[in-house]
């Protein structure tokens, strides 16, 4: 009933095409520098929510806990990133 025409197969290389590399180095770039944004998020809610804990405001020590954790969920799904695209393009080129 189903007829397959052709078998497709996809080898992902970054290098193999024009500027591949280049655009490696700007996707790094990006990376770093979004890392960098974390960083400064985290230092801002960290002194956000020292202040805030030493004059007693509940509810910007709450906002400044919660950017915390954001800047450091940003940092770990950047951190992350790579290793789960090559996690899940792994795991779907294993389905036949």
């Amino acid at each position: 009933m189903y007829r397959y025409l052709a078998d497709v197969s996809v080898t992902p290389n970054v290098g193999a095409g024009p500027g591949g590399d280049a655009l490696q180095n700007i996707v790094n770039w990006i990376a770093g520098i979004s890392l960098l944004g974390c960083l400064v998020a985290l230092i801002a809610a960290a002194a956000t929510w020292g202040f805030a804990h030493r004059q007693g405001l509940t509810g910007q020590e709450t906002a400044a806990k919660k950017a915390a954790a954001w800047a450091l969920g940003g940092a770990l799904v950047i951190g992350a990133s790579a290793g789960l695209i090559n996690f899940f393009t792994h795991a779907g080129s294993q389905i036949k």
